[in-house]
This record gives C-alpha cells, structure tokens and sequence, in this order.
C-alpha cells in the first residue's frame, strides 16, 4: 500500500467513532465535464463499512447499525480488508432482470428476527458497491483527491462475488448517462477527480443526475379519502425545510398507490397526528385534512414546479426510512435534461476525449456481476462491472412470508372501481407488450415495476387443422391485461388457487394454494382456518400488479373461494350458491379432455332446466362457460348462511331436477362417468373449494376461457368461439355481462326455513 504519510491530503488521526457520509447536490449545468468521472446512480441504500481491530460494522447513512441485517456482506467486508478503514459504498438487491431495484432490496429492511434474516439471505441476495474511502490504517484520507482515494480504495480492498468496486466512465458524462439509464440505473452520479471529501455536506463535487425528476420529501398531513378510498385517505400533504428551517408546502400526492400501501401509509400517519398545521403557511385545501407531526420521509417523481412553487404531475414512488427529515431541503430547480443539448454535450465532450463510447457501453454491458478488464486508448483499469441482466438466484423456496391481514383488519372495499381508467391502465400495458422486442421488458403499474421474461415462449401450440394461432407467454399476458378491468372485480378478496405450468401445454401442470418463495408486497395475503382453528396464508389477487406478477409467474388458469375475506366476513359466508354442469367420459383422462359439441349441448339442456327451477324460486342465474364441456351457474346471494348450509341448498335444488329429468341427469359422480349422464355437482359450494374464475384462460388444446354468456346466447355460442383471440373483442362489444351481479343478491334463509 503507499505510504499514506507521503500522500498530501492524508493525514495522522483515530478513527472516528460516528461518521456522516458526503452527499450530492443536483446539477445545475451540463453534466459532461472534463477532470470529471460518472459512477452508475445505484437504487440501493448507502451503507458506510467501518473495518476496526478484525471486525466490520456496517452502519446507514444515519449512523444506524445494519450489520446484523447483511451479516453476510459484513463479514465479506472484514475478510477483504487489509487493515482498518472506514469505506463508503452502497448496497443493493437485484430483480429478476438483473437490475438494481429498491423494491427488492426492501425485502431485507427492518428485518429483526435471526430467522427471518437468514432466509432473507438465501432468498433476496445482496452486493455492496464500494466507491471511496476516507480511513485506512491511521490516516484521515478525507483531504486527498478523488483520484488517489480510489487507488487506495483498489489497495486496500479486495473484491468477491459480492464486495466489489463500482464502475466509473471517464470524459463523456452524456454516454455514460445514456447507457447507464438504457440498462436500467436511476442515472449518474458525477464527481471531481481533484475533489476532496466531505463529510456530512451535500456538495457541489459530486452532483446526481436523475433519469426522472425525482426527490424526497415530509408528510405533513393527508387528506380524507372519498369512494373506495374512504377507509384511508386521499392525499398525501409534502413539504420541505428551506434556508431558514421553516417547513414549506410543496403540494399534494394522491396517485402511485395501491390498497396494501395506504393501508400501511395510514398505520405510519396514526401515532403523527396533530391539531395544527406544520407548515410555514397552511395550505390552501378545501378537503378536510388531519395535520400530522412532519416525520415520514417519501419519495416523489414529478414532472415539473407550477409557477407557485407547487409539484407538478406528482406520483409516489415509496418511503425512505433511511432517511431523516432534516435532510429533506427544498430544490426548485429544473431537471438539468430540459434545458441540456445533449447532441453538443456529446460533441464538445468526444472532442476533449480519444476515448470512444462504444468502450463505455462495453463496459457496461458485460458479464453480470464480475470483474473484467475494460481497454481504452488511454488507460487500462480494473473495473467493477454492473450491468443489470438476469442474475441466476438461490432457489427461494424458503422465504421469509409477509405477514397477512387478518379480516376484522381489511377495510371493506369498492365494488366497482372506476372502470374507465383502469381500462386505460390495462390497454396501456397490453399495447406495451404488443411493441415489445425480445423475451423480455418491464411495465410499472401505480409504481411498481413487474418485470416480464421469456416472453416469445409458446404455451399453446396451433393444433393441427384447427386455424388456431400458436399462443406465446407475450400473448397470454397481453390477453390477461385486456381482460382485467372485468376480471379483478370477481377475483378481489378471494383467497386464490392457480393452476402453473411453466411450458404451458406441454409441460407438468400443478394446483398451487401457497406460495413457498418471495412474494412482492403488492401482492395481498390473508390467513384462513385449517384443521381445527390453525390458520394458513394464502395470497390473493387484488389488484393489477398482483394479476401480471402471477401470470409472469406461469399461472395459466385463476380458481377462487366463492367467499370473500372482508371485515364482515373471513371466508366462511359464500356471496354466491353455484352449480357445476359436465359432461365426463369414461374412457378419457381429465388432462385429455377434449371439446365435444354434443356433450356441450346435453350440458346447456339441463342448464336451461336448472334456471327454470331458480327462476321459479326467484333466484336470479348467471351463465359461464367452463372453457371445456361445462357450464358454471352462479346464484348471487346474502352473505348470511355458512358454505355448508349453501351446499346443502343447492344440493335440494339438483335433487329436484334429479326427480324431473332422472334420465339424463345425476348427482352422483362416479355414476355420471359411467351411465354417461350430466352431472350436476354442487360439492363447489364447500368451504376451501374453488371454480375457475370468469374470463380465466384454460389450459387446453382449444385455448379457450371461463367466459360469461347471456342465457339467450346457450346452445348458440360454444367455448371454441370463446378464445383468448376473441374474447377481449367481445368485452369491448357487449361490456361485462355480470357487472350487476351484487344487485340481485338474494337471500336464501327462507328457503331453508330459517325465519
């Protein structure tokens, strides 16, 4: 290692026992500079290594212990490290693409219990970026050049599979913004070469430049919610310290929410209230507000500033724990992009420059998370690379599981969203895919971002003959995001059984109830009772984003309880009595099954007898094809008798047509096969038992869906004319034909003599 002692800016001094790392400012000018360098801008979390007498503590950059939370990077970081040193880098978690993401790294937060920590580490793995260094071995490095701290930071440090260095790009800052956010990072962060470091200070040395405007702010009040969003809140109230510490309105967020976040954001705000506005100057609202204590930090992009000093397109991204509220400083400034020429940027900076952009872009786009050699025309160097592809990771089948909602703690919820602009969201994503190139892409979705791969994948042959197109995962999931504003409607707070299979057709097919891997935090989970008072989680399938991360994840075909997990309820109250109609075949296996016309048409036959008994109860009947030989008949009903009593009930009403129609149709399933008789089969009506959800592809040769019919349309329209091709036209003609469906709830106490 040099000889610190000869190095001009270092010099003798103990190590300090708390230390604030340097921060950076936002540009105001162009950010291609000469004697500059651009390091990647990371969606991680700062983390400071403090190697002391043969130990490593890793601290936030609020001086916060975090060691026990990577006690894996931790000891890594002690391991390489020649002698004490205090070095500042970040952490980070990958998705599945390869690419930092905050949402991932979450997943490792807060975590205090040993167990939850180790299978954290297995299942969401974590690297630690380092870029300087300000102590080694006695000496205060904080007064040497940039330059010099990373020479010591390579001598000091060695690298493994997950300490490393991070990349930096020289001269040409606009390619090095380029590439860095085309592969997925949040920008750049540019840095003086000659600069010193300094701690605790938000300096003009080192400068961010963002992808998107985008910057972090104090809660000071909410809100009341209207609608759906009644149960918790509208929008959020931000503001921001200026010069003089005076707490300033900067505007309001209300967009970038899901119905898990503000559940958890109304949790956070409860204990904050108070009587008195917290800012400078109340703020001009109209709607009723509860004021809170500023504290909770959030992050927020936006478009611009409105010309009274207020966010411009606001959306919310996420809270920052890991940030206090007196770092939060008001910055009106534009984002350098709006005013940069970036094509003279570029040629003033390739004029000052021998080094071409094709070897940043090499440098980037290397192997995943390795060292390699970068060459350039002027130098050789070691550089970290930390280009976001797909990174192969342990097999999460022992994660850590979120904690679900038990029922009296889920506020009940809208029946009918606003149809029109999640339509617009839904067809928004579809279209995204459609112009898709590759086998994979991302979408965000009220911001999350759900990552797509193996896209061009087949699931559904063309079947020889049929005129049938051959079906790829792209396809599936185009079609499962054209449908859902009609399909989540059904599937919210139901708990949720899929059926997977990862090469569709012609590959091994699985029911799957619970989920033995990571699950993101949009996707909902609740508890149900099993086996005598033991409750299991299950997950559900409550919004957008939970509906493509499932079909991301190989789910083929939706299957939910006919209960629903409200405050009213927990799972034990069916909102409809259903009976399934088929027609099975004794000499066919359940996976062979294939469409026949004649079966189809003796199954719609006694459909029409099972609506004449309803209707002469006045019961009202709705109509869905199975996706195969079946019919599905849904009776909506109050919630006000148990699965068990609904069972029975339907069970009376089959036995019923079972007296008049004796010779074609059974409740017997076994004899159903046998004597080949329709089966009407009310044993769906169990707790715990499932049917395949309205609009739900079906893994079949035919590629059909669960599709709702209108009773005149039985006998004259089969599940062949009801496709994953043609059902979305059909919902853009005729609507969603179950859409009145808690209107005509009935209840069926009389019917079973209860009073």
């Amino acid at each position: 290692m040099l000889d610190l002692s000869k190095v001009a800016g270092a010099r003798r001094a103990i190590m300090p026992i708390k230390f604030t790392p340097m921060l950076a400012s936002l540009p105001e000018g162009p950010f291609s500079k000469a004697g500059w360098i651009y390091e990647p801008k990371m969606d991680g979390m700062r983390a400071i290594a403090i190697v002391k007498d043969g130990g490593c503590q890793l601290v936030s950059r609020r001086a916060l212990p975090i060691s026990n939370q990577y006690p894996s990077l931790a000891e890594e970081v002690r391991k390489l490290t020649i002698c004490d040193a205090i070095i500042d880098g970040e952490i980070i978690a990958l998705n599945e693409l390869g690419r930092p993401s905050f949402q991932h790294l979450q997943q490792r937060m807060n975590l205090i219990r040993q167990a939850d920590i180790s299978r954290a580490e297995q299942a969401v793995p974590a690297y630690y970026f380092v870029f300087d260094i300000v102590y080694a071995a006695g000496y205060d490095l904080c007064g040497m050049k940039l330059s010099e701290r990373k020479a010591i930071l390579k001598e000091v440090l060695q690298q493994s599979d997950k300490v490393r260095h991070l990349t930096h790009f020289s001269n040409d800052g606009v390619a090095a913004y380029e590439v860095c956010v085309d592969n997925g990072f949040e920008g750049i962060v540019a840095k003086r070469l000659e600069s010193p470091y300094e701690p605790g200070r938000r300096s003009a040395y080192w400068t961010k430049v963002k992808a998107q405007q985008t910057n972090e702010f104090v809660v000071g009040g909410f809100t009341a919610g209207t609608g759906s969003r009644s149960p918790t809140f509208g929008a959020l109230l931000l503001g921001a310290y200026d010069e003089s510490n005076n707490f300033v309105y900067c505007g309001s967020v209300g967009t970038g929410f899901d119905e898990r976040l503000l559940r958890e954001m109304l949790r956070r705000m409860e204990p904050l209230k108070q009587p008195k506005h917290p800012f400078l100057k109340r703020p001009d609202e109209k709607k009723e507000v509860t004021w809170l204590s500023p504290h909770i930090v959030v992050e927020i992009k936006f478009m611009d500033w409105t010309r009274d000093g207020h966010l411009r397109t606001p959306v919310f991204l996420r809270v920052r724990d890991d940030k206090a509220k007196e770092e939060i400083r008001l910055d009106r400034r534009a984002p350098t992009s709006q005013g940069l020429n970036l094509e003279s940027a570029r040629q003033r900076s390739l004029e000052r420059s021998k080094e071409p952009i094709t070897h940043i872009k090499s440098a980037v786009k290397a192997a995943p998370l390795r060292v390699r050699e970068a060459q350039s025309s002027q130098s050789q160097e070691q550089v970290a690379d930390c280009m976001p592809v797909r990174v192969e990771t342990p097999k999460q089948t022992d994660a850590p599981k979120r904690k679900g909602k038990k029922a009296a703690e889920r506020p009940q919820k809208e029946e009918h969203p606003d149809l029109q602009s999640t339509v617009k969201s839904c067809h928004d994503v579809a279209a995204q895919l459609a112009v898709s190139i590759g086998e994979k892409t991302e979408v965000v979705v009220d911001g999350d971002i759900i990552e797509f791969t193996h896209l061009d994948k087949i699931l559904w042959p063309s079947p020889p003959g049929s005129g049938l197109p051959k079906l790829t995962k792209r396809d599936l999931i185009r079609y499962v995001a054209l449908v859902a504003p009609y399909s989540l409607p059904y599937l919210k707070d139901r708990p949720f059984t899929v059926v997977r299979s990862p090469y569709g057709m012609k590959g091994k097919r699985f029911y799957q109830k619970h989920w033995n891997f990571q699950i993101p935090d949009f996707v909902e989970t609740c508890f149900v009772e099993r086996d005598h008072d033991e409750d299991t989680e299950v997950a559900m399938c409550n919004n957008f984003a939970s509906l493509l991360w499932f079909t991301q994840h190989s789910v083929m075909e939706q299957h939910v309880w006919l209960s629903r997990i409200t405050t009213d309820d927990a799972g034990t109250r069916p909102d409809f009595m259903v009976f399934d109609l088929d027609h099975h075949f004794e000499d066919e296996a359940k996976e062979a099954r294939l469409y026949r016309h004649d079966a189809f048409l003796r199954v719609s036959e006694a459909a029409h007898w099972l609506k004449e008994a309803l209707d002469s109860v006045s019961l009202t009947a709705y109509l869905k094809t199975s996706g195969r030989n079946g019919i599905h008949v849904f009776v909506p009903i109050e919630t006000t008798l148990l699965h068990e009593e609904v069972r029975m009930l339907a069970e009376t009403i089959s036995k019923f047509i079972l007296n008049k129609h004796g010779d074609k149709v059974t409740i017997d399933a076994v004899g159903a096969k046998r004597d080949g008789k329709i089966l009407l089969d009310s044993s769906p009506n169990c707790k715990g038992k499932t049917l395949v959800a309205p609009y739900s592809p079906r893994l079949v040769r035919e590629q059909t869906v669960s599709t709702p019919l209108k009773w005149s349309e039985l006998g004259q329209i089969g599940p062949p004319d009801l496709t994953m091709s043609t059902v979305p036209q059909r919902l853009s003609l005729i609507g969603n034909i179950w859409q009145d469906w808690p209107l005509n709830r009935k209840s069926l106490e009389q019917l079973l003599g209860k009073r």
